[in-house]
């Protein structure tokens, strides 16, 4: 592990879901149309984050169907990052959903650092609890997946990795 090194987002090998909080079944698969962003570690620890992304969700086999008068893209640029403590990060950014942009604040959890032929890699999750109302949902109707209404909040989790490429 290399100090204070610099890693880039993979955006190949990460994936973002929407889903109702409380129906583990029910989902809204996404596209990640593109994905930039940074991490500094040091010691094995993260100590910067930043990330972007931009999702499709019209462009996927989803398990949901998303209603044609609802926007089907969803980004996020992040603004700032927080170190409560070494397993707790924040990382705050403005979310657009639903042609609505909110800052929210997510949860930052690394959960694998490991050495690959080519490099390294750190994975992560990031977690979110959004109420659909903040973003413009239900203002012309429900949003069915599998037929069934959204509750009164989705949960955005994504896993995200991250890449090191060893220098020849």
């Amino acid at each position: 592990m290399h100090p204070n090194t610099h890693w880039t987002l993979d955006p190949e090998a990460s994936a973002v879901v929407l889903k109702p909080a409380r129906r583990v079944r029910r989902y809204i698969n996404s596209t990640l149309q593109s994905g930039t962003g940074s991490i500094v570690l040091n010691a094995k620890e993260l100590t910067d984050a930043q990330l972007e992304f931009d999702l499709d969700l019209s462009a996927t086999s989803a398990k949901g169907t998303i209603a044609s008068h609802t926007s089907p893209r969803i980004s996020f640029k992040s603004l700032s990052f927080q170190k409560i403590n070494p397993n707790i990060n924040f990382i705050k950014g403005i979310l657009t959903l639903n042609n609505v942009s909110r800052i929210v604040e997510l949860e930052l959890v690394l959960t694998d650092l490991t050495q690959e032929n080519d490099g390294e890699k750190a994975s992560f999750e990031i977690y979110g609890i959004l109420n659909k109302r903040e973003f413009g949902w239900n203002n012309n109707g429900p949003i069915l997946i599998d037929g069934y209404p959204l509750g009164q909040n989705l949960t955005l989790t994504a896993h995200i990795e991250f890449k090191h490429y060893a220098v020849a």
